[in-house]
């Protein structure tokens, strides 16, 4: 068997190269797409000719045996006085001024692989690295610039895939039983039951063929070892790379564990992680995800690494027991291991947001695009109310002035104020003074305002973090963060209504239709499965969960009809 390990550059360097605490008091975040086009733009000018942005790089090395193919993006690549220059884009909060070559050894890893790739396919005996940092409060900029001779590029990226091969061992050899097993896997009940034969085929098909697929089929058939059996065996024969198991419900998902237990009692190798929320899975008195106030989120990086590997070693269906005792032993932060162990992992197993949510879907696969995912989604028609309450979000009135209330009229809070109060009369003034007021749009004005008042709270949260009123000034933060991140899908499936009731005003905007968003999200799997009891008209779910192309099956209840019985 051929050993090949696909990874992006990102992966790699972070396994590698990470380490210290978790802090996520405020982390600001960068929007790339819409703020690195803007950078780009004012550092062209900068390049002498042909700078051309968001370039892929790809490698592929043997090392030890295996075949490494890593793929990562870099932000610009050009040219300046004379020599060829990568260039990585980077937002700080930090003083400029405190930013030097070795500041961050995490992002010029990432650059410092880029130069390889580059160096080596265009026969390059040098190459200038730079990290461009884009300070988000006083909008400057600051370049470090360093040149780097081709042996030393080469001698750091054979260090990173050196300090991986632990994890490359393990997965490699995982691989191969588990291929090999999944080849002796017959389907583990004695027989099929009516209509799990036919189900089972046609997901195969679907898998095999890169197709979505919809299922209506009754309670009590049999669907979830019908469509992850079939999804397994395609695994084992290179159809997929990972599976995603989706549902709302606990019941389903320990469901689905006892389907895997079952099918490793019966000789199959799978390694599998359930996802948990935070707030279940933390083992901290309270969830408070930084070094002070959590033990296992400081130092998290030092140790995490050597928890995965025990547990890779050592386990293979992975649930919330398991999570939290590995966590307690290594002291180590039990939502990000298993996030990260959701990488290693064949099988992923979690809530439907994980994957639709605008906010917290997994963006570790979905914007890797040599991945080929399977996802498999249970209890579909559940999705339809949850994928609209995912892109629905609200603005208070009042919630905005409580938060107004609590600051001090210093320049740094006084620049908060003003913004905060600039949405508050926007959303009133938009009211009408009406019970209810409707529109097909959204205001530019109050658009413009929530990006303002954003950056406005950026440097109060990274740096006032003992303030007694910090938690509400984040929480309104995270509410105009959201605001913000669904106004970018508005379009005319959305509608704006605006309420005012018991003194207060809120803005809401309300998606009446997932087609468009959920379109684009499945577009990145290679395919699709929903399944439920209850799917008709095939039509509308197949519009609102977006399906386009797709095949549809219906199975006929097995039951004896005289078993109904409707008091």
């Amino acid at each position: 068997m051929k050993k090949e390990i696909k990874l992006s550059v990102r992966d790699l360097v972070e396994y590698t190269e990470r380490s210290g605490d978790i802090d996520d008091r405020f982390r600001n975040v960068f929007d790339r797409a819409k703020e690195g086009q803007k950078i780009h733009k004012m550092i062209q000018k900068e390049y002498d000719i042909g700078f051309l942005p968001e370039v892929t790089l790809k490698n592929t090395t043997l090392y030890k045996s295996v075949n490494y193919i890593v793929e990562g993006r870099a932000d610009g690549i050009g040219i300046k006085n004379g020599k060829t220059l990568i260039d990585e884009i980077k937002s700080t909060t930090r003083d400029l001024e405190e930013l030097e070559y070795n500041s961050n050894k995490y992002h010029w890893a990432q650059v410092k692989c880029y130069g390889y790739f580059y160096a080596l396919d265009n026969d390059l005996e040098d190459i200038d690295l730079q990290l461009t940092y884009y300070q988000t409060d006083t909008k400057k900029i600051k370049f470090i610039r360093q040149n780097f001779t081709f042996e030393e590029l080469k001698e750091f990226y054979f260090s990173l895939l050196e300090k991986y091969s632990v994890f490359t061992e393990l997965i490699t050899q995982h691989i191969k039983d588990r291929d090999e097993s999944i080849q002796n896997l017959s389907f583990p009940y004695p027989a099929f039951r009516a209509g799990q034969k036919y189900l089972s085929q046609n997901v195969y098909s679907a898998t095999k063929q890169g197709v979505d697929l919809m299922v209506e089929a009754a309670t009590g058939i049999g669907k979830t070892i019908s469509t992850l059996f079939p999804s397994i065996k395609a695994m084992g024969e290179d159809l997929t790379d990972k599976i995603f198991y989706l549902t709302a419900k606990s019941t389903l998902k320990k469901a689905c564990n006892d389907q895997l237990y079952l099918m490793k009692q019966k000789g199959l190798i799978i390694k599998s992680v359930e996802i948990i929320a935070k707030n279940k899975v933390c083992i901290n008195n309270e969830v408070k995800c930084n070094p002070n106030d959590c033990e296992f989120a400081k130092g998290h990086y030092d140790r995490v690494n050597k928890c995965i590997l025990d547990m890779l070693e050592n386990e293979d269906i992975i649930v919330e027991e398991i999570i939290k005792k590995y966590a307690f032993k290594y002291r180590v932060c039990p939502l990000e291991l298993e996030l990260d162990l959701s990488n290693f992992c064949d099988i992923v197993i979690c809530d439907y947001n994980y994957v639709f949510d605008p906010v917290v879907y997994l963006k570790r696969f979905f914007e890797v695009p040599y991945l080929r995912m399977s996802l498999l989604v249970d209890e579909a028609h559940n999705l339809v109310n949850r994928g609209r309450d995912m892109y629905s979000y609200s603005l208070s009135f009042n919630q905005l002035m409580d938060c107004c209330d609590e600051l001090l009229d210093d320049k740094k809070e006084l620049k908060i104020k003003r913004n905060l109060k600039k949405i508050a009369k926007q959303i009133k003034d938009e009211s009408l003074g009406k019970p209810v007021n409707t529109y097909k749009d959204l205001s530019v004005d109050l658009i413009d305002y929530c990006v303002r008042c954003k950056e406005s709270m950026t440097k109060f949260l990274v740096e006032e973090k003992d303030k007694p009123y910090y938690d509400k000034v984040l929480d309104v933060y995270f509410e105009i963060n959201k605001f913000l991140k669904i106004s970018d899908f508005y379009d005319d499936s959305f509608v704006t209504l605006i309420k005012s009731e018991n003194d207060d005003v809120i803005y809401n905007i309300m998606c009446l239709n997932t087609h468009n968003i959920f379109k684009n999200l499945l577009k990145k799997c290679k395919s699709n499965v929903f399944f439920s009891a209850t799917l008709s008209p095939m039509t509308y779910f197949a519009d609102v969960l977006g399906l386009e192309k797709f095949y549809n099956i219906r199975l006929e209840s097995p039951f004896p009809k005289e078993n109904l019985k409707v008091n």
